[in-house]
C-alpha cells in the first residue's frame, strides 16, 4: 500500500473521530482499521495490545491512557509528515 494511502486512512481516522455519537465513532475507526494491508494492521494490533497494557498498569508506572494517546498521535504525525 501506497504511503499516500495510508496518509488517506490516517486523515479519515482523525475525520471519524470527530463524530459525537461514540458508537458511530468506533464502528467507523474499526472499518477503516480493517481496510489496512493485514500487516500493518498486525502491527497496529501488536502496538494497542501493549498501549492497553501500559495504560492498565498506569498507576504503578504513572503513564495514563490520555498520554499514551498522544504519544502515538505525535509518533504517526512526523511519521506521516517525514514521508511526505
Amino acid at each position: 500500500m501506497k504511503l499516500a494511502v495510508l496518509a488517506e486512512l490516517y486523515e479519515s481516522v482523525i475525520a471519524a473521530n470527530h463524530n459525537e455519537d461514540q458508537t458511530k465513532r468506533m464502528l467507523k475507526i474499526k472499518k477503516l482499521l480493517h481496510e489496512l494491508p493485514e500487516h500493518n494492521f498486525e502491527t497496529f494490533h501488536f502496538i494497542a495490545q501493549h498501549l492497553n497494557l501500559v495504560a492498565s498498569h498506569g498507576s504503578m508506572n504513572k503513564v495514563r491512557i490520555l498520554l499514551v494517546g498522544c504519544v502515538v498521535h505525535v509518533v504517526q504525525s512526523v511519521s506521516i509528515n517525514r514521508k511526505h
